[in-house]
């Protein structure tokens, strides 16, 4: 399927809306189709000219659109968002899909971060609110927290078996991504802060593509990335193909002990 065209952007809203906002997305978000996708992310955003003017020097909460579909149709879907709250910036528009990187708009150079990953089994009132004191306006936080929510395919058990971590116990669940700027003895406290936070809503699993650092390696941490049947499956053919774990400078799988070559 060609897809030429996308209908995103991104809705920046300001650090006295983010409340309203949030306990309205975390509805909102259950009842779209699975072809839109969306995020959402909240920092002070620095004084500097690389940042859009309407933005420099605010809090405030990038919440991040993708409909893969007519733009009437994502319109509509995103017009209660719009309603909500008056936005600082709205960049949700139809768009080439050349240009779906400047829906998050990341940084293209790299940096030097702290980043962990975790996902969780729902986005309830208490959940919300656990975030906004976290990261939210005024809690002056050494970290960041970017939600994905994970919805359709991801969360419905596939058709043949893969290696794609997914819930099955609940039609929508959400990516973690916990972000801090270096490695410092606060950046790393916040981090802790995060996980032990949220820890009610962690579904013990982790997102594959968003694991960094002693991640990349750690056995343990890996597993949590797959269900322990995936894992059981790509550890049989770890063991059959490399059982002396040549290949183990990635997203390490051990081979099982005693394989032969």
């Amino acid at each position: 399927m060609e897809v030429p065209r996308i209908y995103g952007g991104g809705l920046f809203f300001p650090a006295e809306s983010i409340r309203d906002v949030l306990h309205f997305y975390r509805t909102w978000v259950t009842e779209v189709p699975d072809e839109l996708s969306s995020s959402f992310f909240m920092m002070p955003w620095p004084d500097v000219p690389e940042v859009p003017e309407e933005l420099r020097g605010r809090f405030a909460m990038h919440l991040r659109l993708s409909h893969l579909g007519s733009p009437q149709d994502g319109a509509r879907l995103v017009k209660p968002l719009r309603e909500i709250a008056t936005p600082l910036l709205d960049t949700v528009t139809d768009i080439p899909y050349t240009e779906v990187g400047t829906i998050h708009n990341d940084p293209p150079t790299p940096g030097s971060d702290h980043i962990n990953n975790f996902q969780l089994t729902h986005l309830d009132h208490d959940a919300v609110e656990a975030i906004l004191a976290l990261v939210g306006p005024g809690s002056n936080s050494t970290v960041s927290i970017e939600i994905r929510h994970l919805g359709g395919a991801l969360a419905r058990p596939p058709r043949l078996p893969n290696a794609v971590a997914h819930t099955t116990a609940q039609f929508q669940h959400y990516s973690a991504g916990v972000l801090g700027i270096g490695e410092d003895e606060a950046v790393c406290a916040g981090h802790d802060r995060v996980v032990q936070t949220l820890s009610p809503w962690n579904s013990g699993m982790r997102t594959l593509n968003f694991m960094a650092g002693v991640a990349h390696t750690d056995p343990e941490d890996v597993r949590q990335a797959f269900t322990p049947e995936a894992y059981e499956r790509l550890v049989a053919v770890k063991t059959a193909h490399d059982p002396g774990n040549m290949f183990r400078f990635n997203h390490n799988i051990p081979p099982a002990a005693g394989g032969s070559r």
